[in-house]
């Protein structure tokens, strides 16, 4: 299903002209070398581009489309056709003071400079065209050993022996644009298939079977020249005596084009996102900007490349709750427009498929919706959302004190499935931010400063609880009307803490740091020793309240106020519980947050009432 799937995307990209007919690929090319219908080298043309970002600029190798260059090892590597390093079409070798290690490498760039010469003279010796007659004309008087003496390769000699791709030119032409040479190219191909022929897993016809499939660049981890997707090298990989591509029985055709497809979307960033250790590709079977911008945003978060404001996409959401259009960009996408999404990751020399998922692109949306609200939590100002999106909350799993800032390789995936697929979120996730929570200590003093309890862990523990566990009553902001005793109790701590802050206002560590995970875990152990601090806390403020002569504002009278309420919403026959368990411990730290985030909101305002406002809610 998979590879149908890319082969089909491929076929969408053939027809659009987005990619090269089979026996061709895209390379980044350096120089192309003007010749003479004799072969004299005329001139050479320097074709990179420099390329602007982040306030830098940088040289690129032009993308042109040419013949073919499969992967190549070996002490002999064979010559690529028409396109190639300089070793290989001019026989330069790269300098090196070392006497015997400078002529090993003269003698192995005369070796595949005579390798590239044995190639053009057998795949264009006899064609009657000019440019063919001209390439091989070039192969056949071209002294390597002269090469770095040539006045036309002086002025880019080091960059041309740098190593970078060149081609050939002829009559202002690139050869590998002549529809002889190229037709040539391609029936040279063909007849040379002499794999087992049989039926097309993908296609479902009978063709040649690929015997080796393409190289998959791109993914993060995986091996710099490429990793396969399917693969069959070890004798306990194969199966009833078929051996490599015969255990998956693949046309060439079909072989070329899902590995055309995934290469493209991978090398897209349009179309790609890395999470953790996971490559995730996308796309549909109408493919427009709207779809690639949209989903972006959708899986990297509000910003970036495309500004979308939370209104905007909320806005986009309603549309689809009430059934209307699905609008972007001024564009209509389609409810149901099949959608892919592939998360592959590295398996030394092979990719694993984390996941694929395909499906309507509206359910899909409809999916990230769902998840949005569960996760929608108040956050501090200085947050640009409300929703953090997927990398925020795996980043939020990760240590600050680790040098490797990388969160569980598999949790990137099993998220993504959770969410495109509106399952149950992993508990891992949960774990893990509880783990971290109980870990570490607030640093007001790092720069950043760092909190043990953010917003992203708040919203995975809100979203965890309401997907998992069905609590129902939890909203973005403190629910009062809450009764469950984790909460109410999460709440009290947080009330307790402000007292303390509001008698001790340059106060270096609070209750928080001291008695947070004790009081989260087993919070009878140190509630009455916090009942009698805060008492202590609200006699000396009913004391500042007395003796203030100016009736600056005082927060006494809500917060006493505030702590009876609390306090009567507990069951006094139960008492406080000695123990709570993880999904009361999450409770207990939501609690805190959204009592401690509401109390933030309110508090500029407040600061600003006089004494004879006291009696009113902080």
């Amino acid at each position: 299903m998979i590879l149908q799937a890319l082969a089909k995307h491929y076929q969408m990209m053939a027809e659009a002209g987005e990619a090269p007919r089979r026996g061709w690929c895209p390379v980044g090319v350096s120089f192309a070398l003007e010749i003479a219908a004799d072969g004299a080298l005329r001139r050479v043309y320097d074709l990179r581009e420099e390329q602007h970002s982040d306030k830098k600029t940088a040289v690129r190798p032009r993308r042109m489309v040419v013949p073919d260059h499969p992967p190549r090892s070996g002490k002999k590597p064979p010559a690529y056709f028409l396109c190639d390093t300089s070793t290989y079409f001019l026989g330069l070798a790269e300098d090196e003071e070392n006497p015997a290690k400078a002529e090993k490498k003269r003698q192995d760039a005369l070796q595949r400079f005579a390798s590239a010469k044995e190639l053009h003279e057998k795949m264009l010796g006899d064609l009657d065209a000019p440019a063919a007659q001209a390439v091989v004309a070039f192969f056949r008087q071209w002294q390597p050993e002269q090469a770095k003496m040539h006045p036309v390769l002086a002025e880019f000699l080091p960059d041309i022996a740098a190593g970078g791709n060149v081609v050939f030119r002829f009559q202002g032409r690139f050869v590998q644009e002549d529809a002889a040479i190229a037709a040539r190219w391609e029936r040279t191909l063909t007849a040379q298939e002499d794999d087992a022929q049989g039926i097309c897993l993908v296609t479902g016809k009978e063709g040649s079977i690929a015997r080796l499939h393409p190289k998959i660049k791109g993914v993060p981890g995986a091996q710099v020249s490429g990793a396969n997707l399917v693969s069959f090298n070890t004798e306990s990989s194969n199966s009833y005596g078929h051996a490599q591509g015969a255990n998956a029985p693949v046309s060439e055709d079909a072989s070329f084009a899902y590995g055309m497809a995934l290469n493209a979307l991978l090398a897209d960033s349009d179309h790609r996102q890395i999470l953790g250790d996971t490559a995730v590709v996308y796309w549909a079977e109408q493919e427009n900007e709207a779809v690639q911008d949209l989903t972006s945003i959708l899986m990297g978060g509000v910003g970036g490349k495309n500004i979308m404001t939370e209104a905007s996409l909320q806005g986009l959401f309603q549309n689809l709750v009430k059934g209307r259009p699905i609008r972007f960009e001024a564009a209509e996408i389609p409810y149901e427009n099949p959608f892919y999404i592939l998360g592959l990751s590295p398996n030394a020399a092979r990719l694993s498929v984390r996941f694929f998922l395909q499906g309507a692109f509206g359910d899909f949306l409809q999916h990230v919706k769902a998840h949005r609200e569960r996760a929608a939590i108040a956050m501090p100002p200085r947050k640009p959302w409300t929703s953090p999106p997927l990398w925020a909350w795996l980043q939020a799993t990760v240590s600050p004190n680790v040098s490797n800032k990388s969160p569980l390789p598999i949790l990137a995936g099993s998220m993504t499935v959770a969410i495109l697929k509106d399952a149950l979120y992993p508990a891992s996730l949960y774990e893990q931010v509880l783990l971290r929570i109980h870990a570490e200590i607030d640093d007001t003093e790092a720069r950043p400063p760092h909190y043990k309890i953010t917003g992203e862990r708040a919203s995975i523990i809100k979203a965890y609880l309401m997907k998992n566990k069905k609590r129902g009553e939890l909203r973005m902001k403190l629910n009062e009307e809450i009764t469950d005793p984790a909460y109410v109790l999460g709440r009290i701590f947080s009330l307790r803490e402000g007292i303390q802050r509001a008698v001790n206002p340059n106060l270096n560590a609070t209750i928080k740091d001291r008695y947070f995970d004790v009081a989260s875990t087993t919070p009878a152990r140190v509630f009455p020793i916090l009942e009698h601090l805060t008492n202590h806390h609200l006699r000396k403020l009913a004391r500042l309240a007395r003796d203030d002569k100016k009736k600056t504002y005082n927060p006494y009278y809500s917060y006493e106020r505030q702590m009876r309420e609390l306090m009567g919403m507990l069951d006094a026959s139960k008492g406080i519980p000695k123990t709570l368990n993880a999904e009361e411990q999450g409770m207990f730290i939501l609690g805190y947050y959204q009592q401690t985030q509401a109390r933030y909101e309110k508090k500029s305002d407040k600061e600003a009432e006089t004494a004879g406002t006291m009696s009113e809610e902080e």
